[in-house]
This record gives C-alpha cells, sequence and structure tokens, in this order.
C-alpha cells in the first residue's frame, strides 16, 4: 500500500469549523480562528519588548531593594513593576491599535468564512471601498470611527493611570 496518493485521489482539506455559523461565548467561530491567530504571532512579539524593558532595568536598584531587605516578591513589586509602566504602556497601546486595526488575518481568511462572521472595522472599510459598489463615504465614515477610537483608547489608557512615565 503506498503512502502517498496520486493527484486523482487528492482533494483539498475541508475546514468546516470556519463556515460554521453557531457563536462560542458570544463571538462567531471563525472570528475565534482569528483571535487565536492574532494572538500567537503578537505576543512573542510584545515579549521582545517586555525583555528589552527587563534588560535595561539597572541592577543597581534590585541590589539597593535587597541590601533594604526587600524579598524577591518584593522587589518584584516595588522595583520591576513601575520600571515597566514605559513598556508596558508601548504595549498596551501597540496591542490595542493592532487589534483595531487588523486587516490581514480577515483579508487571508478569503471567501472561507462567511463575511458577517470575521468583519473587523479595517477589513469593513476596505471592503466598502473596493467593492465596486461606490461606498467610499459609508468606508471614510468607517475610518474615521476607527482613528476616534484608537485615539479614545490611548486617551482613556492615560486617564486610568497607565503611561508612559515610570515612578
Amino acid at each position: 500500500v503506498a503512502w502517498w496518493c496520486g493527484p486523482s485521489e487528492a482533494r483539498p482539506p475541508e475546514f468546516t469549523w470556519l463556515t460554521n455559523p453557531d457563536r462560542f461565548l458570544g463571538v462567531p467561530i471563525p472570528l475565534w480562528s482569528i483571535v487565536i491567530l492574532n494572538t500567537f504571532t503578537t505576543i512573542p512579539t510584545l515579549m521582545l519588548i517586555f525583555l528589552a524593558g527587563l534588560q535595561d532595568i539597572p541592577k543597581s536598584l534590585y541590589e539597593a531593594a535587597s541590601i533594604d531587605g526587600a524579598t524577591p516578591l518584593q522587589q518584584f513589586f516595588s522595583v520591576t513593576v513601575p520600571m515597566l509602566r514605559p513598556v508596558t504602556f508601548l504595549v498596551i497601546t501597540l496591542s490595542l491599535i493592532g487589534t483595531l486595526q487588523m486587516f490581514d488575518q480577515v483579508a487571508l481568511m478569503g471567501d472561507a468564512a462567511p463575511l458577517d462572521s470575521i468583519i473587523v472595522l479595517a477589513y469593513y472599510v476596505y471592503n466598502n471601498v473596493f467593492s465596486g459598489e461606490g461606498k467610499v463615504g459609508l468606508a471614510s465614515a468607517a475610518a474615521l470611527i476607527l482613528a476616534g477610537l484608537t485615539f479614545a483608547i490611548v486617551l482613556l489608557q492615560r486617564a486610568l493611570g497607565i503611561s508612559e512615565k515610570a515612578h
């Protein structure tokens, strides 16, 4: 028995979960695949940014905290977390803006999933501009909403005390 199927026997794989109209936790199942894809492609980059931030914390701060009798847990909350505040601001800002402007994952799905189950605002703008139906005005309004939403999230982030200044 040959382990390889010839060209006449080969069929493209069927991803039935991409066309599944059901919802899990109120979110369409095809959109969950995009969420998982975005998570696994974004988190490594954000962890590299955190690693750079950790390497930028002076060792003398940990030595001083150790001399003062701080435990490793106290050093974490009194030295590491405050010194990572600028990095945390950057990571949260980049990830929120990246999520709002997510386009490529939805565009790569193509026709595999129904459009109404995977639509995000950035793809909505693109789809209205290039659909050939002349909905450029609607796309412009959606783009302005996207820009305003991005700006509002950064302002909300600053109002909640997540800023780029280390304390």
